[in-house]
């Protein structure tokens, strides 16, 4: 089970995973998962670990993110 990081777009994404990378924290970019019936175009991270502390850097580097939610990608 991931942790997801949950962006409106891909800019703040993409940086929010520089910033996550420059301090350790391993993530990768991917679709939000989509509710059935709803289309999604946002993006997300996937942090397997230190869910807590990637969200205060983010918090911290005041980068936007809409929440986070646990995912099941297998």
């Amino acid at each position: 089970m991931d942790n997801l990081i949950i962006f409106g777009s891909m800019t703040p994404a993409l940086k929010a995973r520089d910033i996550l990378k420059s301090a350790g924290i391993q993530s990768k970019l991917v679709r939000t998962p989509s509710k059935p019936g709803k289309k999604n175009c946002g993006f997300s991270l996937s942090v397997s670990s230190d869910l807590d502390r990637a969200v205060s850097l983010l918090q911290e580097k005041r980068i936007p993110f809409s929440g986070t939610s646990a995912a099941d990608f297998s």
